[in-house]
């Protein structure tokens, strides 16, 4: 469903008090493991992963486990402020220990005012740009891999009435509501409901449609807990390739707040 936006952009958020935010440092040589989970397990296109990580606004952060004080292999995603600061880093283990969750975090200190982002084709647009607001990082790029639509992509890491608020405001556009098809994700969009609206087709989020489409582009049926054989992601990635080929990624996706 949609509705047009007919509001004027909120205020900016005020800062609240918090940790001071480190970026944590790189893990060198680590890059492959965050790119064979972005691809691998969410199904974002190649050029789309490397493009990002080559702009900096992906990479594998070195931070270490406090019960081990090991370095957790995690792939981050890193916010920047209107200066280009980092001010924030959502991250998402590349690894599932089995029977648990996908171990997820935002780091500490981070500025909740601000998202992961990108920008697709912005020169495209005229007028306002849309925003398109997700629930994270793997789901705007799910989200941009479905549809291709020039705008700004946002991760709010969950549902943030301050940063859409901030962020709507610091780039003058219009919010896109595009949170995951659950109660939680229903009741944030009902609050924003003078806003345009996308809801994901199948499944709870948009990793979920783009693994549902792509799966079924193989003719293969997707279970929600199953996983692709090796010879069904091979079958993918070959068929990025043709992906690639029909769209610059490096052209047209820009990562800074500018």
């Amino acid at each position: 469903s949609s509705d047009v936006c007919s509001s004027d952009p909120p205020p900016l958020a005020p800062e609240v008090k918090r940790e001071v935010f480190v970026l944590p440092e790189r893990r060198q040589k680590q890059s492959w493991k965050g790119l064979r989970y972005l691809v691998n397990d969410r199904f974002i296109p190649e050029p789309v992963v490397k493009t990002l990580f080559e702009k900096g606004t992906i990479y594998m952060p070195y931070i270490e486990s406090k019960r081990t004080k090991k370095p957790i292999d995690l792939v981050g995603f890193i916010a920047y402020d209107e200066n280009h600061n980092p001010v924030s880093l959502e991250a998402d283990a590349t690894f599932i220990i089995p029977g648990k969750h996908r171990f997820k975090m935002l780091h500490e200190g981070s500025d909740q005012r601000y998202g992961f982002m990108f920008k697709n084709n912005i020169d495209l647009v005229q007028g306002k740009p849309k925003i398109y607001f997700c629930e994270s990082a793997v789901d705007a790029m799910s989200l941009f891999t479905l549809k291709n639509l020039p705008g700004i992509y946002v991760s709010m890491t969950g549902l943030k009435d301050m940063m859409l608020n901030h962020m709507t405001n610091m780039f003058d556009g219009m919010p896109v509501i595009c949170t995951d098809n659950d109660d939680a994700g229903n009741r944030f969009r009902r609050k924003f409901s003078t806003y345009e609206i996308l809801v994901p087709e199948y499944g709870k989020d948009w990793n979920d449609e783009l693994r549902y489409r792509v799966c079924q582009g193989l003719g293969y049926a997707l279970k929600n807990d199953s996983t692709l054989s090796q010879k069904d992601i091979d079958k993918y990635l070959e068929s990025q390739k043709a992906f690639a080929a029909t769209f610059d990624h490096t052209k047209a996706i820009t990562s800074l707040p500018v």
